[in-house]
């Protein structure tokens, strides 16, 4: 289909139809758009990725949308996941518990203009486990307690939207994350803070030398992907390291560098607050 028509328009006299004009009227075909595409959803139980949404342009009847949810163009849902929450323009995607086998681990999610079927989009991603992305490095132990980490960066190219991203997590020693929330700023879209750390779907890897790699998955379906170098080693734990943001999640790139420091919880009560005698304050 193409993706204008030319509709041409003859007006022709009464009193002498050899006059005439003619106009021609270009019309743009109507076109749909996924908004927030995924290359991947990590797997775990319950938890909704409501990001989704479809953008109809030239649509003469205002437009609208269908879902569907296929693998290898066959309906694939719960195996692949479910969606939920439909609307003319936006859906809900909930992601199965476990990785599914293939081809289920890979489905495609379309919208479907309701003025002209022909009309489409799609977007294609990976399940994957978060627990396990990582992988093992040797050197887990390493990284072990209540530790914060804070990214500034960009998304998009050439000059990019600012973005900023914060977290606390406990690392357990072994590779895995126990607890933690997180906060996220990406300035252009939505914001959020306070939001659950998935256990089941986030993780963590060190090597020998002391770089691995991070995954904090939290409740809203949001996976961030770091690489860090660790240093401050006491006691063989390290307190502090630097941190780059490679997002492998969305379509649109998003990168960032920023710091990982361990975390003194008691320094968050109010015992540890020092008491300061009037003299010595100073408005």
């Amino acid at each position: 289909m193409p993706s204008t028509i030319t509709v041409t328009v003859i007006a022709t006299s009464v009193a002498d139809p050899t006059k005439s004009a003619v106009v021609g009227i270009l019309l743009e075909a109507v076109s749909v758009t996924i908004e927030n595409k995924v290359t991947e959803i990590a797997a775990t139980a319950n938890q909704v990725f409501d990001s989704f949404s479809a953008v109809v342009q030239n649509d003469p009847t205002g437009g609208s949308v269908t879902w569907a949810l296929t693998a290898n163009g066959a309906p694939c849902s719960p195996g692949c996941g479910t969606i939920s929450n439909l609307t003319p323009y936006a859906v809900s995607y909930t992601p199965p518990a476990t990785v599914p086998a293939a081809p289920a681990n890979k489905p495609t999610l379309t919208a479907i203009s309701v003025t002209n079927p022909t009309k489409s989009d799609t977007d294609t991603f990976t399940i994957f486990d978060g627990a396990t992305a990582c992988g093992t490095g040797g050197n887990e132990g390493i990284l072990k307690g209540n530790y914060a980490i804070m990214v500034q960066g960009w998304s998009g190219s050439g000059t990019g939207t600012p973005i900023i991203y914060a977290a606390s997590f406990t690392a357990d020693g072994t590779g895995k994350i126990t607890s933690g929330q997180d906060q996220y700023n990406p300035y252009a879209n939505f914001a959020y803070a306070g939001e659950t750390v998935l256990a089941s779907a986030s993780s963590y890897s060190v090597g020998p030398d002391n770089r691995g790699c991070l995954i904090l998955t939290d409740n809203r379906e949001n996976t961030f992907n770091f690489h860090f170098s660790l240093g401050g080693v006491t006691g063989g734990i390290a307190s502090k390291g630097d941190v780059i943001f490679l997002n492998q999640q969305l379509e649109s790139p998003e990168n960032g560098t920023g710091i990982l420091r361990q975390q003194d919880l008691t320094a968050f009560s109010l015992s540890a607050l020092a008491g300061r005698d009037s003299e010595s304050q100073h408005f």
